[in-house]
């Protein structure tokens, strides 16, 4: 397994590297039988039946009794023929409408009545040059189930005439979802950047006029001659028997047939190279971004020892080449918001080398040109400093570290992914141990210099060509874009200073703190503490994830401690406050510092807290804590953050209306709480008020006497994560021993009565989006509100299967739980669609007559179940998990109600009936109450693209 992205090499010609034909269908075999510099993962079995068919198995506990399946077909849209542009990916939703022994509209329910719900544990994509299929058993004994599905799939599609037509609308509705503008900008940009190779026509969403009218006939020679053994790859890993799993595997697929003439991969086409080139896209309703790239034929590179060095070489260059990026951006008066170096391999088809350059606004464009031009040819004419390599180098080898450490903290739907995607990357599965032996081993033979050179070698030594999207109209176009680039690079540069050392020496904090009290709850393994100070800490150790401790730090009051009438303040307050560093150390000299442990120095401010988190390691506890309290106690507020959200003005403002999803979620928490000025979204006047003197008052004052808590969790003991906190918050000054009430803050309601709210936005003329919205109660001790979370399931299936499958109306729609752990006596449920905007009221009246059914008691036994079910499986799997401990235990030191929700929260699914189901239905769905919701477009919105003759 890599611990970085294979930045795919352009050589020169060599006996190791040679210029190839593009290849979709994997070579034969796998790829260890091709290289032998490592050797594969002694866990996986690997295996081809006579059919041409490959899988791989690997046994795995975590989670337990769960497995995880993946099928790939290594064919995509590059696969379809002009008149089948979008079938490859119209094939994966087919996959899901009906084959030889699942009747259509059946796949769902099978897989929710044994706990799978569709989108989490049942799913697919549909790419370039492959198509996968996903499924996650929450029972592994039910495994035969899950490859059974996964051949129904390989080979025997129904492909119904009426099930194509009943999904057209259901695509047509996902290629109107994916619409904005960073797709217009994504498309524009491979265009460019691969003209000459087939990528750029053969987007997989497709074209609408080949969706809506392509014959069945076309559907089923895409299927027939790629869905074939030899492209195939399974992938099985879980907490089962391997041998039984191969026999189950033998069994289901070896009677799958290759057709007599299957399909072969078209000719990918060769990118054309224009050094030095400009072109330039106008995009008002996007950041204007600069791009410098350099674009070459693919090289099919072995795996070896000499290649992965190589990589990593590359890797690191773009590694201190990114710093140097960041720190320019973060800057006070900085023309650009972000930048970032990156290679890529496109589907064996071309590989890129690209700076992209995200300017402060349209005005900036010049500014962030240069900046690209100057800190690419300064890279690439004088390299890096030996500190700079080091630092690189030091995080480099803890990402290693790391990984081996924590390799049993993986679940099986990571590593069955990681599997799959070596294989299609044609690289050998290694385990992390391995890789961190191989990394140590190169690591002492590893240069400056070297890395320079892999560096050169992707950029070559031609003038990059250029890509610009802009905001606004740039005076003179490209040629006068040209001719600025061109002075531009007749400009010198100059090496790089060497930066100054820096240590870390904040680790003291006071006299160690004395615990005051200690409470085991041993039903649930936690222990509660509270030092002197009135500090708090909950402490859960746990197995979940090897080699890995979860950190959480809550203090003052959030989001209710800011004040109403400035809204925004929290932006500022998450852009400013870690961004200052601290006051012996700039953010500059922290990550120096830093360099080669595993801490974060993440924050944010929450609904009723502040709070520090990060994901450390055992023996950087200590480290972790004292990055926390360091923050803590001595930030040193510097304007650069500020700085940094306030240039990002022009690009906010420009996107937060260019799709009904960008206007929601700005606009939703605002009309969902009654209009409340604690939850608008600040317009461009209060935004430009925003000040870091404000953010700092509220933040200060949190921090001076607010009552703390600790929350610690993961592959560490009690008594280390006690004497970590002792040793830090412990040792501070005496806290408040409660939460300040806030009583007033927390007085909040839904839109009285029933009403309708209409918004408008500025995106494409098709889009919109229908939503209908019912006051509900806040999360309390979680009884009911489990209740109303197998309500909310219910009402997705019947979303589904009526909006989706029997009206063509939406690819997605969805409902929203959202029962409040801050505000008393508040919660929202609701049901939600993207829809044609002529379609929003049908598809209102829809949902309305849905939950008027669901009020009226028509709820059967086998819709209960299905609902119910995959939420009791999905518990096991989400609460032996850490992240969702971290969550559950906070606040629980002073609000014991969380403890019930633990404690209780699989029996509150399991215990609750069909008539209390019901019964809550009939309470909370109710039409008098509901706020109806329509995104819409605006008289400004962006015009329909015309159809391809």
């Amino acid at each position: 397994m890599r611990r970085f992205v294979k930045p795919f090499i352009i050589a020169v010609l060599a006996c190791t590297a040679t210029f190839a034909s593009a290849q979709i269908a994997p070579k034969p075999g796998f790829p260890h039988d091709r290289y032998t510099d490592f050797k594969p993962d002694s866990g996986v079995i690997y295996g081809t039946l006579a059919n041409g068919m490959r899988y791989a198995i690997k046994k795995w506990p975590t989670p337990k009794n769960e497995a995880s399946i993946r099928l790939r077909i290594a064919a995509g849209s590059l696969n379809e023929e002009d008149n089948q542009k979008g079938l490859a990916h119209f094939l994966e939703h087919m996959a899901f409408n009906g084959s030889k022994n699942i009747p259509e509209n059946e796949l769902d329910k099978i897989l929710s009545r044994e706990g799978l719900a569709f989108g989490p544990d049942s799913n697919a994509y549909t790419s370039w040059d492959e198509t996968v299929y996903q499924l996650d058993m929450p029972k592994s004994e039910k495994l035969d189930l899950g490859l059974s599905i996964m051949r129904e799939t390989a080979g025997r599609l129904t492909l119904a005439p009426d099930a194509i037509d009943r999904e057209r609308g259901v695509v047509e509705g996902e290629e109107r979802a994916r619409q904005s503008p960073s797709e217009r900008q994504f498309r524009a940009f491979i265009a460019h950047s691969l003209d000459g190779t087939r990528i750029p026509d053969r987007n997989p969403i497709g074209d609408m006029k080949v969706v809506r009218e392509a014959p069945r006939e076309r559907f089923k020679d895409l299927y027939e001659r790629f869905y074939t053994p030899e492209r195939a790859l399974l992938v099985v890993v879980g907490d089962f028997d391997p041998v039984a799993t191969e026999a189950l595997i033998k069994k289901q697929f070896s009677n799958w047939t290759a057709p007599a003439a299957p399909g072969k991969d078209p000719s990918l086409g060769t990118p054309k190279r224009e050094p030095g080139s400009v072109r330039l896209l106008l995009e008002p309703q996007a950041a204007t971004s600069v791009s410098l790239f350099n674009v070459k034929p693919y090289v099919d590179e072995p795996d070896t020892s000499v290649t992965r060095r190589d990589d990593l070489l590359l890797d690191l260059a773009q590694t201190m080449v990114n710093t140097r990026l960041e720190r320019i951006a973060r800057r006070d008066g900085a023309p650009i918001l972000s930048a970032r170096i990156d290679t890529t391999n496109w589907f064996n088809a071309a590989e890129t080398a690209t700076l992209e350059t995200a300017a402060r606004d349209p005005s900036k464009w010049q500014a962030a040109l240069e900046i690209s031009d100057q800190e690419l040819r300064r890279a690439l004419t004088f390299g890096f400093t030996p500190d700079e390599f080091a630092v690189a180098l030091a995080n480099e080898r803890e990402s290693y570290r790391q990984a081996a450490a924590q390799t049993n903290a993986q679940r099986s739907a990571e590593l069955v992914d990681s599997i799959l995607d070596s294989f299609a990357d044609d690289e050998v599965w290694t385990s992390d141990a391995d890789d961190l032996a191989w990394f140590e081993k190169v690591a002492p033979t590893l240069t400056p210099a070297e890395s320079l050179a892999q560096l050169r070698k992707v950029w070559g030594t031609e003038a990059p060509e250029l890509f610009v999207s802009s905001g606004a109209p740039i005076e003179g176009g490209e040629a006068f874009i040209k001719a600025t680039y061109d002075g531009l690079r007749t400009k010198a540069v100059t090496a790089p200073k060497a930066e100054a050392k820096s240590t870390w020496d904040y680790v003291q904090f006071g006299k160690i703190g004395q615990v005051a009290s200690s409470q085991s709850l041993a039903d649930i393994g936690v222990t509660k503490i509270r030092f002197a100070n009135n500090v708090y800490l909950t402490i859960k150790p746990t197995k979940f994830e090897e080699g890995r401790v979860r950190v959480s730090v809550n203090f003052g009051d959030g989001q209710l401690a800011l004040p109403a009438d400035q809204p925004g303040l929290a932006y500022a307050i998450n852009a400013a406050f870690t961004a200052g560093g601290l006051g012996r150390l700039d953010i500059d000299a922290l990550q120096r510092a830093l360099a080669g442990r595993s801490v974060g120095t993440g924050f944010g401010v929450y609904e009723d807290a502040f709070a520090f988190n990060g994901a450390t390691t055992p023996s950087d506890l200590n480290l972790q804590l004292q990055v926390f309290a360091a923050f803590f106690t001595d930030p040193a507020w510097r304007p650069d953050g500020m700085a940094r959200l306030k240039a990002a003005k022009d690009a906010i403002y420009r996107q937060i209306d260019t799709t009904p999803g960008a206007v929601w979620g700005t606009q939703g928490p605002y009309v969902l709480f009654a209009n409340n000025p604690r939850f608008a979204f600040p317009t461009p006047e209060q935004f430009d008020t925003l000040t870091l003197e404000a953010a700092r008052t509220v933040v200060d004052a949190a921090r001076k006497n607010s009552a703390i808590e600790v929350i610690i969790v993961g592959d560490t003991t009690v008594e280390a994560a006690r004497d970590a906190v002792a040793a830090t918050f412990g040792a501070l000054p005496v806290r408040e021993e409660a939460l300040a009430a806030r009583t007033a803050e927390r007085k909040v309601s839904f839109p009285p009565g029933r009403g309708t709210t209409i918004l408008t936005h500025k995106g494409r003329a098709d889009q919109s989006l229908a939503m209908v919205y019912w006051p509900m109660r806040d999360f309390g001790d979680g009884r009911e509100v489990r209740g109303l979370r197998i309500l909310s399931a219910i009402l997705q299936n019947r979303l589904t299967e009526v909006v989706r499958e029997e009206l063509g109306e939406s690819y997605s729609p969805g409902t929203d739980w959202s029962p409040s752990r801050v505000f008393p006596g508040y919660g929202t449920l609701g049901a939600l669609a993207e829809v044609k905007p002529s379609d929003s009221d049908k598809v209102l009246v829809t949902m309305e007559a849905i939950a008027a059914d669901l009020a009226a008691g028509k709820i059967d036994d086998d819709l209960f179940q299905r609902a119910r079910r995959p939420l009791i499986a999905d518990f096991d799997e989400t609460t032996a998990n850490n992240p969702w401990w971290l969550g559950a235990l906070d606040r629980a030191s002073f609000q014991p109600e969380r403890l019930v929700r633990i404690r209780e929260g699989k029996s509150q699914y399991t215990s609750a009936t069909l008539d209390e189901i019901k019964a809550l239905a009939k309470r909370y769905l109710d039409p008098a109450k509901a706020r109806l919701i329509k995104v819409v477009p605006g008289p400004d919105a962006t015009p329909v693209p015309t159809p391809t003759p």
